[in-house]
């Protein structure tokens, strides 16, 4: 992932193989820049908000919600010191190509589906200024 370009690219033995337009976190909730391991995949994700986000109702938000800003896939990325940071579908699409999320990397939902079918657990996942 490169936020500069808010762009991630798949690679296929070091080469770009395909690539997508992406969200990345809104200035005050950063992307971090760091290297992660991806670990589960989750179709239709229900959302716990950050301690920080207001919703009404409890938590967790269901998959369809409004306030679920998640959409049709949720893929961790795990990290030592870097939590709760995945890539994921949207339900907001015109949100892709800015700093627009709560830290995550944000896709169109078409998209996350493919690169859900291309990814798998161990997978390393770089995120880069």
């Amino acid at each position: 992932v490169d936020k500069s370009m808010f762009r991630m690219w798949i690679l296929y033995e070091g080469c770009p193989f395909k690539t997508y337009q992406v969200t990345i976190g809104a200035p005050a909730k950063e992307t971090p820049i760091a290297k992660f391991v991806m670990g589960g995949e989750n179709p239709n994700p229900a959302w716990w908000p950050p301690p920080d986000v207001k919703i009404s109702g409890k938590a967790p938000v269901p998959y369809g919600d409004p306030q679920n800003p998640l959409g049709k896939w949720w893929i961790s990325l795990e990290h030592d010191i870097h939590h709760g940071i995945g890539i994921h579908g949207t339900n907001d699409p015109g949100s892709i190509g800015s700093k627009a999320s709560n830290g995550c990397v944000r896709m169109l939902n078409e998209e996350v589906v493919e690169v859900a079918a291309l990814a798998f657990k161990g997978m390393i996942v770089t995120v880069v200024e």
